[in-house]
């Protein structure tokens, strides 16, 4: 699973116009079989914690370009999904493109994103390295 997860991840960074300074955001999609998760890589110029309005502005979206995996609920969803951005960020082969930006969240797109730190905001969560 994460091998193509990277993959997928790797081509959408490295055909991107820029990537230093934008907020990257992972949407959450749910299908209607609701076992199958679709993803989808935004960019904003803008990041605000306290907001998640911010992902909404974007100036980059991987569009129907989706990564998809399996899992039983949402929460599952969140932690599987949660579990490969972080081994991506500690060990992706273009993580530092990630990490040049101000901010890395995921959610559902009707819910609550959960960053990952990147930026030096201390109200955002460590990235845990293991």
């Amino acid at each position: 699973m994460y091998n193509d997860f990277e993959n997928w991840l790797d081509a959408l960074l490295l055909g991107m116009d820029r990537t230093e300074d934008l907020a990257f955001n992972f949407n959450l999609y749910e299908r209607d079989d609701s076992e199958h998760i679709d993803v989808q890589l935004t960019a904003s110029e803008e990041y605000d914690p306290e907001n998640d309005d911010w992902a909404c502005r974007t100036c980059y979206s991987s569009e129907e370009d989706l990564y998809s995996f399996c899992a039983d609920d949402w929460m599952s969803a969140m932690q599987i999904f949660r579990n490969l951005i972080v081994e991506y960020l500690n060990a992706g082969s273009n993580a530092d493109l990630l990490k040049k930006g101000q901010a890395v969240t995921f959610g559902f797109v009707d819910g609550d994103l959960e960053a990952v730190q990147l930026c030096p905001d201390p109200r955002v969560p460590q990235v845990d390295k293991e």
